[in-house]
């Protein structure tokens, strides 16, 4: 995409940390786990200006949350309310870590639009999802 659009690659400055968990695990052992492969590592509070928006950054466990204006766009950090939240019980998780990433989130305006990366269709519902809100979140999420 980089390629093909000249617009960087930006991710989270705590990359690192994920390639050092799993560079071994997958025999990786030519991997640099400094984040060098991306243009941007991105640390809390950042902000991106593509265009005429502005995109702020929310450090949430070793991912970033991206906010533009009133949606946060939150990777795996919340399911949707009738899933709950994602496991932390892969390698270097950590609940207490996964668990105030989610605290950070809920904390934003109960308007706040949360689209999740993710949906796994629990059963009861035959459609999949991939918009919610913090107000729904905090109403009917399983687990947080």
């Amino acid at each position: 995409m980089r390629d093909q659009t000249g617009a960087p690659l930006v991710i989270g400055a705590r990359i690192g940390d994920v390639q050092r968990v799993f560079a071994p695990r997958f025999a990786m052992d030519d991997l640099a786990t400094d984040g060098r492969q991306f243009d941007m590592l991105l640390e809390e509070g950042a902000t991106l200006p593509p265009g005429n928006l502005t995109i702020r950054v929310l450090q949430t466990a070793a991912c970033v949350t991206y906010l533009i204006g009133d949606a946060a766009f939150v990777g795996d950090r919340l399911l949707m309310p009738d899933c709950g939240t994602p496991p932390c019980d892969f390698p270097g998780g950590d609940a207490a870590m996964l668990h105030a990433s989610i605290q950070k989130i809920l904390a934003l305006p109960p308007d706040t639009r949360i689209f999740d990366g993710r949906d796994y269709l629990p059963a009861g519902r035959s459609d999949y999802a991939c918009e919610t809100s913090v107000a729904a979140q905090k109403a009917g999420n399983i687990r947080a």
